[in-house]
Order: C-alpha cells, then sequence, then structure tokens
C-alpha cells in the first residue's frame, strides 16, 4: 500500500510554520499545565477506590455533593461499566496531614457517608443492610435474634451472599432472599423483622498510603528519565553522531510537554496507566524518528554530505507515505480505546490518541529541522574553533621560544 503525492514538500524551508509550532505549542502546553495543573491519581497523592453496585442508578451529582459534605478530600466519582448507570468507581485522596491509626479506613468513610438518613437510621436499631453486611455479621445476627444453630446460620449466610454475587453484588430486593432453599423459617422471620436491603453494594476497594504513593512516583520518574537517557545512548552510538540522539530528545521532549499539556486542559487524571503510556508514546516516537534517520543517512552515504538540508527534505518526502499509513493505522486503534475502552482505559487511550498525532507532526517539523540546523551551527563553528586552535598553538610556540 502506498500513498503517491502529486509533488515533492519543502518542509525544510517552512521555517515560519516551524517556529510557530514549536514555540506557539510549547507556550499552549506550559500555559495549560500552569493554568490546570496535573490532576493526580490516588496512586501518586495516596487514598482509597471504592467501587459501589447500586440497586437503581444515582444521581452522580448528588454523589458528589454528598461526599464533598462530607469533607473527604479529592472526591470524584463516575460511573463505568454497562449497568445503566448503576456501577460507581469513587476515588477519594489522603487529607493533607496524612492518614492517622484511627481514621486509616477511608473505603469506610466513603460507605458511610452514602447512605441516606433513613438507612443510617435503620442501622442504628439494630438492622441489618444485607447489600453491604458480610457473612459472618448475618450469621452472628441469625443466632443471636433467630436463635438458629452455627451450622444452620452460616449456610443461611453463605447462601444470601452467593445470591448477592450472582446479582453483581447486590440484592434487589428481600423476596429473593426469602426463597432461597438454604434459608430456613427462622431465618425468614428474622429477615422480615430485623434485615433489610440498601440502595447499594461494595464491589471492591483499595486503599494506597502515602509512602507507597511516594514510592510509586519516584519510580515512575526514574522509568521515564532512564527510558529518554537509554533510547538518546542508543541513537548516538546507532548513527555515530550526537546530534542524531540530541534531535530526538528535543523532539520527545517537546511530544511530551504538549501531551501533557492537552492532558491538563481535559483534566484527564495522572494515573499509572497514563505513565505506561507515556513511556508507549516514548517508543512510538522514537521508531518513528529512526526510521527518517535511517532514510538519511543512506542518502548521504550516496550523495555526501553536500547540500545537508535538501538531503534531509528529500529523505522526509520518500518516508511521508510510510509515516502516514502508520500514523493513522495506530490513530484508528487509540480512538477506539478512547471512544469504548470505559473510564479504565480513558487516561491511557487519551495519550496514546493525542501523542501519535503530535509524534509524527514533530518528526517533520521538529527533530529533522534540528538536526539540519545543529549540522549548519555545527560548520559555522569549526572555522572559528580552528582558528582559535591555531592562536592557541602559536602563542604557546612563542612562549617556548622566548624560555
Amino acid at each position: 500500500m502506498r500513498i503517491k503525492f502529486p509533488r515533492k514538500y519543502d518542509f525544510m524551508g517552512q521555517r515560519a510554520f516551524i517556529a510557530a509550532f514549536v514555540g506557539g505549542g510549547l507556550l499552549l502546553a506550559l500555559a495549560a499545565v500552569a493554568l490546570f495543573g496535573i490532576q493526580r491519581g490516588v496512586e501518586f497523592t495516596g487514598g482509597a477506590e471504592v467501587s459501589l453496585r447500586y440497586v437503581e442508578a444515582p444521581d452522580l451529582t448528588t454523589v458528589r455533593q454528598t461526599l464533598d459534605a462530607a469533607k473527604l478530600p479529592g472526591v470524584s466519582a463516575t460511573t463505568f461499566g454497562d449497568t445503566g448507570g448503576r456501577e460507581l468507581a469513587i476515588r477519594v485522596g489522603l487529607p493533607q496531614a496524612g492518614v492517622q491509626a484511627g481514621d486509616k479506613d477511608l473505603a469506610t468513610q466513603v460507605v458511610e457517608a452514602l447512605k441516606p438518613a433513613e438507612i443510617r437510621q435503620k442501622i442504628d436499631a439494630g438492622m441489618v443492610d444485607l447489600n453491604t453486611a458480610d457473612s459472618v455479621t448475618i450469621a452472628d445476627r441469625l443466632v443471636a435474634d433467630a436463635g438458629m444453630a452455627r451450622a444452620e446460620a452460616d449456610a443461611a449466610a453463605d447462601a444470601i451472599l452467593a445470591l448477592r454475587r450472582d446479582g453483581s453484588g447486590v440484592l434487589p430486593g428481600l423476596d429473593q432472599v426469602r426463597a432461597l432453599p438454604a434459608v430456613p423459617e427462622p431465618a425468614k422471620g428474622w429477615l422480615a423483622q430485623r434485615a433489610f436491603v440498601g440502595p447499594f453494594g461494595l464491589r471492591g476497594q483499595e486503599v494506597i498510603e502515602a509512602s507507597i504513593s511516594r514510592e510509586m512516583r519516584d519510580r515512575a520518574i526514574i522509568a521515564s528519565v532512564g527510558a529518554l537517557v537509554l533510547m538518546m545512548l542508543y541513537l548516538w552510538i546507532r548513527f555515530s553522531g550526537f546530534k542524531w540522539g540530541l534531535s530526538a530528545m528535543v523532539a520527545l521532549a517537546f511530544d511530551v510537554v504538549v501531551t501533557l499539556g492537552l492532558f491538563a486542559a481535559f483534566k484527564e487524571e495522572f494515573t499509572l496507566p497514563v505513565v505506561a503510556a507515556f513511556l508507549t508514546l516514548i517508543g512510538y516516537s522514537v521508531n518513528d524518528k529512526i526510521v527518517v534517520f535511517d532514510r538519511i543517512r543512506e542518502l548521504i552515504r550516496n550523495r555526501g554530505t553536500a547540500g545537508f538540508a535538501s538531503t534531509v527534505n528529500e529523505a522526509l518526502n520518500e518516508v511521508l507515505p510510510r509515516t502516514l499509513i502508520t500514523g493513522i493505522c495506530t490513530v484508528f486503534t487509540a480512538s477506539m480505546l478512547f471512544f469504548f475502552g470505559g473510564i479504565v482505559l480513558h487516561g491511557f487511550s487519551f495519550v496514546l490518541l493525542w501523542g501519535i498525532i503530535i509524534g509524527t507532526l514533530s518528526s517533520l517539523y521538529v527533530a529533522c529541522p534540528f538536526v539540519v540546523w545543529w549540522t549548519k551551527w555545527r560548520a559555522a563553528r569549526q572555522p572559528a574553533d580552528a582558528k582559535a586552535a591555531r592562536a592557541a598553538k602559536a602563542a604557546k610556540a612563542t612562549g617556548r621560544a622566548r624560555a
């Protein structure tokens, strides 16, 4: 498959566009980061992530207002899954002073804050919410309140929990519970008087302490910096020249900064999958630039270094069809992840989608123009360096003659 263009494009002659693209992109990206900041996930701030399954889809605005009223820091609530808005992922950050021993279970605080007042009244009155209670609690209450034997109470509690799991973590009502064969008559009487079905069930919870979040942040920084340094060394060795590695690093820095600016402007959450996306972007972008650099090197071998800018321009035109085909196919894949991958992959696919587009443009308008500029700058410096070396040599000879 090939794309044939009707004419050759003068990439190296578009100085005004290159300056506007590089300068404008960097300024806008830095302004976006300064204005909106980077919204870090609980992996980097510490906190809790709670998954809830509701019997009926709740109002997200009400959920957020309730959690804000409970003075829980850094609250975010989003729906996920194909459940009609009944499944929620709630994230809560740590307090500024850190987590103390007495208030360490942030997940419990989230669950308690979301319980309506009438539900809390029932619990205060000694009733049991079958959507949040565990099997041990249910069995203990059956033994204490209904006078059941321990083995029979455990079997009834396990049957209730199994029914709740089959309902994806939530019971819609008590009728289904009473119909269970493992629930005897004493348990049915207890269910009618001392149990109820709450509005949601707890699907899962994860707590990340501040010390762990700092370790994750440090490892993410080390991984990113290490990847950049190793790639620069690889390019330096492969192309036998410092300018190639330096040009790739300048373009990569542009890719990361501009993508990060878009990430901040759209208020996406920075999580560990997003770090993986940036590392993937770095690898993809370097691969794209290696293809261009290889073609430039081949043309230099055939023609020499004369007319370096025109050689780079011709190499870009020759690899342009391949660059566009690869970029378009990858953008299609990232788009599917972005629109249909769900909330978990949203930040990851956002970075890939925009990063691939920006990385493709930076190969044309950042990496190669920087190589041309660096080559011209070094060529202009060589006469001055040679003149300075000759002057130093003459001064040294004069000093020896005087001695």
